[in-house]
């Protein structure tokens, strides 16, 4: 059984949470242990929050760790070391990697999505005097997420739309919501494919406006409009040996949307949001741009969406072919909001 004393990328976890994946006793119940990725200071892991906050997981028999880790490559690390139980990220970081270790190479990782975390979140920002995509010609472009990831692929997707060449944009990838905000304040960038809070500071600064909003345009293939996004992953053989916790989880983070979404809620999520942002959101907005942002939130992962983005991963190049769904979609997972409500009320 793997240990999780210490470090898992740059946090400390405490004592209690060491010895991953034994069974703790809160009273007279036996809770089982899961660490599970969350992403500090943006919208993508308001649910967990919701889920620990409001005893969903304890309710479900699960003692919950909210590991926070900003970056996917970070925490694909951890989950492959064993620091965490569960990742969150979008197919885009997991499909070639899995496509590798189903060819038998030594560089590649397995993971499956076993429940939503959100619908695409993205906005291409641009400074205020780009008013069209095809004026990022000779711009360079920020990525949240990093390279050769989901979201480069959709920003290269956009530009090339919009007839421009590959080369007639640069690259570069950031790491957080803040630091994309601070390149863009500082002109090292001239666009960002990003999501709140850091849109929001670009456009609340004065530095950019939305040029496409991937929440509500047209901009996407046909096939990747209205699909889930970012999931939580795990390992083929977490799902193997821990099939009560992913039960658990599953069903305290469809609790938790259900929760989200509730109008009479809506004073206690905004809270729960303004402790993630901070001071980046104002208080005279946080009531607008929560609002917004929850209708991203899903803990839904329909296997369609998750063959669209194979096959947008076909389809750029980033597969070379498509692989077989079962390996990126566990079986089980809350397809619907229907499903969602029903595993909540189980």
């Amino acid at each position: 059984m793997l240990k999780r004393c210490a470090v898992a990328v740059g946090v400390i976890l405490s004592a209690a949470a060491c010895g991953g994946g034994q069974a703790t006793t809160t009273g007279s119940q036996n809770l089982a242990s899961v660490h599970i990725q969350v992403y500090p200071g943006t919208i993508v892991s308001l649910m967990s929050y919701a889920a620990s906050s409001e005893g969903f997981f304890k309710q479900n028999g699960i003692d919950a760790t909210l590991v926070p880790i900003p970056g996917s490559t970070a925490g694909q690390a951890a989950l492959t070391t064993g620091n965490i139980d569960l990742m969150v990220t979008s197919p885009g970081n997991f499909l070639p990697s899995i496509a590798d270790a189903l060819k038998g190479q030594g560089k590649g990782f397995q993971a499956i999505v076993v429940a939503g975390q959100l619908y695409i979140e993205f906005e291409l920002v641009a400074r205020n005097d780009i008013t069209s995509v095809s004026q990022l010609k000779g711009k360079t472009i920020g990525i949240y997420g990093g390279l050769n990831s989901n979201t480069h692929l959709i920003a290269k997707a956009i530009v090339a739309q919009a007839g421009l060449s590959p080369n007639d944009v640069r690259y570069v990838g950031t790491t957080t919501p803040a630091a994309t905000f601070a390149a863009m304040d500082r002109g090292d960038i001239q666009a960002a494919m990003t999501f709140d809070p850091a849109a929001y500071q670009i456009v609340k600064a004065g530095d950019g406006h939305v040029l496409v909003d991937l929440r509500t345009s047209k901009e996407l293939p046909a096939y990747l409009q209205g699909v889930q996004f970012a999931g939580m992953w795990a390992t083929p053989a977490y799902i193997k040996g821990h099939a009560t916790e992913i039960a658990g989880v599953r069903r305290a983070e469809a609790q938790a949307d259900i929760w989200v979404h509730d109008p009479k809620n809506l004073a206690a999520v905004e809270k729960l949001m303004s402790a993630q942002m901070g001071d980046t959101v104002s208080a005279g907005d946080l009531a607008d741009f929560t609002k917004s942002n929850l209708r991203l939130m899903t803990a839904a992962y329909s296997a369609d969406s998750m063959a669209a983005w194979i096959a947008f991963d076909v389809a750029t190049g980033y597969l070379d072919t498509p692989i077989p769904l079962s390996s990126a979609w566990a079986s089980g997972t809350p397809q619907n909001q229907h499903d969602v409500e029903v595993l909540a009320k189980s």
